[in-house]
């Protein structure tokens, strides 16, 4: 963004941007300074000037002040040197705890000098010709005459600069604050995966912009329309960097536009390619996400986190076995106890219980207080049938994230397999009070207490369900018996025809609807959903015996008996089956 205001008497420019780089930016720093150094009348302190002030005579033909020794100048900005120092270790310290500081393994001393020597001379040409900016620049392999034609630029304008230090000290000032300002950030000591960052030349710049405005000052000292040619020159390039900075703005306006930008400008820019696939994958373009994850580790192979996000998207994808691959891959590259996790899901997903447990035990010993590692380690040890042990993790895991509500579903759960239904029952409601629109706490909450008797409670919790998903043949079910335990029959019978339209294989709503129907004296309805459940489940005793019974009502009578012995076939040792197919016989009489 760049601001312009006219004040009398001086023009004050104001340029900014907001992000990491800005097309002609730093041209309209330059034009800043030209602007300034065409006013009339302009003054400005150089370095010397207050040497120079203190020689000038006063009234009485007496000096102003004595000159000030080298030391004192010196002295005075000891302090300043020292703040600096003290927020080059804080930051130092911060950058290393968040593991931002690159080892000298992964960046050799001489690839870091390197870059620092082509960057130095790439930011001065971004300066005077701002094209294919982008963020983040990677690191380049450079040619052996790239780097030395950047050593020699820097070489030859500081001998320059020192040869003309008595006659024009501003222009050694200047280049000077380039080159120092720009040693935090110049990649001596690696900060992050960048090569360089257009961000870190806005106070660099300022030198180049001194040593250019003197120098313009100087240059034009002597022209007739001085001012004139110099704001006609500074109104026109300041209008091409407005341009030039409302193309780069383009770039901005989202991630997708950020990083697709520069990786066409760039090469081999896996963090460019990482962070698009992010992006693609939190947006569920999985396969799009694949293919830049892919790119990244072409470009960089023993990027870890690369391959454990592109684990997740594969993943994803259900391509479990390469997403297991990909995990392994980022534990070989220095992956931590996330990617065990997620190796653990992987392998537990393709049914390698033991091999899970083990990721989650061993991602535990990395970091004890991960809360997903518990909750998947309770999740595959209830596979295992330590249903004991599962619970204590999964309490672990509540004392850690106390509103991790998979972990507390899985503990309710986990209750309720060892028949502690009141402990189960409360940790459901816990989660359906913090979120009343869960939809499977409220179906599990509403089937523990229908099973405890608490029928009331239980068809709210059912009520519950349904409103959340009206299509949900099972909850249906559960809500037919509810009422047909409460004696609303009828309402019973219009939730099971619900739960066998919405679901006709369901075996067990076609079983409840024809009990309902033959309890409403409709056995020639009860016969159909009777026959309807035997299609589904030939051998189930139970079904036969409830046919049995409705064929009798409906004056069946061989029919009934014969059902009777299909029961008593599947289940010898069935009292009622048997007493029935006696009353039925006439052997215990009418």
């Amino acid at each position: 963004m760049v601001a312009v205001a006219i004040r009398p008497g001086r023009w004050l420019i104001r340029a900014g941007a907001d992000g990491q780089t800005d097309a002609g930016h730093a041209a309209v720093r330059l034009v800043a300074a030209g602007l300034l150094a065409a006013q009339a009348g302009f003054k400005f302190w150089v370095p010397g000037a207050r040497s120079r002030a203190a020689r000038f005579a006063t009234r009485d033909g007496g000096l102003q002040n004595p000159p000030r020794s080298l030391w004192l100048v010196v002295c005075e900005k000891i302090p300043l040197f020292l703040l600096a120092a003290a927020s080059c270790v804080v930051t130092w310290f911060a950058q290393k705890g968040w593991g931002a500081i690159y080892p000298s393994a992964q960046l050799p001393l001489s690839v870091r000098l390197t870059n620092a020597a082509v960057s130095y001379a790439r930011y001065l040409g971004k300066m005077i010709w701002p094209q294919n900016l982008a963020a983040p620049y990677p690191y380049e392999a450079w040619t052996g005459w790239q780097v030395t034609a950047a050593a020699v630029l820097l070489c030859g304008v500081s001998a320059a600069a020192m040869a003309m230090a008595k006659k024009r000290p501003y222009f050694l000032v200047g280049w000077l604050w380039y080159l120092g300002t720009l040693v935090p950030v110049i990649g001596l000591v690696q900060v992050g995966m960048q090569a360089m960052a257009d961000r870190y030349t806005y106070v660099p710049l300022i030198g180049i912009f001194v040593a250019v405005v003197w120098g313009v000052e100087e240059a034009t000292a002597g022209w007739r329309c001085r001012h004139t040619v110099l704001v006609t020159a500074a109104v026109a390039v300041l209008a091409a960097c407005m341009a030039l900075t409302w193309r780069q703005l383009s770039y901005w306006k989202d991630t997708e536009a950020l990083f697709g930008h520069a990786i066409q400008v760039t090469t081999n820019n896996f963090q460019a390619h990482y962070n698009l696939a992010n992006r693609l994958y939190a947006e569920g373009k999985l396969d799009a996400a694949v293919a830049h994850y892919e790119a990244a580790l072409r470009a960089r192979p023993d990027y870890a986190d690369a391959h454990n996000n592109l684990g997740n998207a594969l993943d994803r994808l259900g391509r479990t076995e390469e997403a297991a691959r990909q995990y392994a891959a980022a534990l070989k590259f220095g992956g931590g106890s996330a990617t065990r996790v997620n190796l653990g899901n992987s392998l537990l997903a393709a049914g390698k219980v033991e091999e899970a447990i083990a990721c989650y035990t061993e991602a535990l010993r990395l970091a004890p207080d991960s809360a997903e590692a518990h909750n998947r380690l309770g999740v595959a040890l209830v596979r295992r049938d330590r249903t004991a042990e599962a619970i204590s993790h999964f309490r672990r895991t509540l004392q850690i994230r106390p509103d991790f509500v998979d972990a507390r579903a899985n503990l309710a759960a986990a209750l309720s397999q060892q028949h502690r239904l009141p402990e189960a029952i409360e940790q459901y409601e816990l989660i359906v009070r913090t979120d009343p629109n869960d939809f499977e706490s409220h179906r599990h909450l509403a089937d523990l207490l229908f099973e405890t008797g608490r029928l009331e409670d239980a068809l709210v919790h059912y009520r519950k369900a349904c409103e959340l998903n009206p299509n949900d043949a099972a909850v249906r079910n559960g809500l037919g018996l509810a009422l047909a335990a409460r004696g609303k029959m009828e309402e019973a019978v219009q939730e099971f025809s619900v739960a066998v339209r919405l679901d006709p294989r369901q075996a067990s709503a076609q079983g409840n609807l024809g009990n309902a129907l033959a309890s409403l004296g409709r056995y020639a309805e009860a016969v159909q959903c009777y026959e309807a459940v035997l299609k589904l489940n030939p051998d189930d005793a139970q079904t036969h015996f409830n046919f049995s019974l409705a064929l009798a009502g409906a004056g069946k009578r061989d029919d009934a008996i014969a059902q009777l012995r299909e029961a008593l076939r599947l289940q010898p040792d069935y009292p009622a089956a048997q007493d029935q197919l006696k009353l039925l016989s006439g052997d215990a009489g009418r």
